[in-house]
């Protein structure tokens, strides 16, 4: 939690008691501070983002809950802003979070989505006006993430060829055998389940046998799914070429 009036104070809690020190993010005649959490890295650790909560020019702040101190500071909103306000969630189901800014009254009224090395992947405007200040939330996950890597598959067409198409990591660890499933969609209109292959310490690739009957440049996502609901999506691009004989 934080104070959203000047000097700027955030403290985090776990199951009622104070957890790490008092942070103060911002410079002391700096603004109140926005607060969200975000697991940036897919791992189960998340770090505390903090937003200017009035002023132009206002900061976003990367905060490690531990030692208190900020990794990066950041100007996330272009235009002119009286604030920002600030959410976080993992909007493309890779098991990694990305961060949701808008801005506060006197703003552009358009809301952000910046991907983990805080690069804007989406802009848009949620309402028909500008020049008025919202609020932003984003679902919260089911239980620790799965973290999503694809791959770039190079095939040959008309040729059936065995190829990982996709890799991830459990934060919560190895898992019981068989306690996933796995889909590919291949971009062609096929469609079907990969084997699941563990290689400890929760790390686990995608195989399968796939052969394109044309060249090109193929969307191919894998979406790997555990018995208890939680997901987690890569978005692999496979490159097939022509079959010289």
């Amino acid at each position: 939690m934080g104070t959203l009036t000047p000097p700027a104070r955030i403290r985090a809690f776990d199951d009622g008691f104070p957890y790490g020190p008092a942070i103060a993010p911002f410079s002391p005649d700096g603004p109140g501070a926005e607060v969200a959490v975000a697991d940036l890295a897919g791992d189960g650790h998340g770090v505390i983002l903090a937003g200017g909560s009035a002023g132009s020019h206002p900061q976003l702040a990367v905060v490690d809950p531990l030692s208190g101190s900020v990794r990066r500071s950041i100007e996330p909103v272009p235009t002119q802003a009286n604030g920002i306000r600030l959410a976080a969630g993992d909007l493309d189901g890779d098991g990694r979070d990305e961060v949701v800014v808008t801005t506060a009254w006197g703003g552009d009224g358009q809301v952000r989505v910046l991907n983990q090395k805080f690069a804007t992947v989406d802009v848009f405007t949620a309402y028909p006006w500008s020049d008025w200040g919202m609020n932003v939330a984003a679902a919260s996950r089911i239980g620790f993430p799965i973290a999503a890597d694809p791959r770039t598959l190079r095939l040959a067409a008309r040729k059936r060829t065995q190829a990982i198409v996709a890799h991830f990591r459990d934060a919560a660890g190895a898992a019981p055998r068989g306690g996933f499933r796995a889909e590919i969609i291949w971009g062609d209109g096929t469609t079907w389940d990969g084997t699941v292959l563990s290689r400890g310490a929760g790390v686990y690739d995608v195989r399968s046998l796939k052969r394109y009957a044309r060249p090109g440049r193929y969307s191919v996502t894998v979406t790997l799914k555990d018995e208890g609901g939680r997901s987690s999506r890569a978005r692999s691009v496979a490159l097939v070429r022509r079959l010289h004989r």
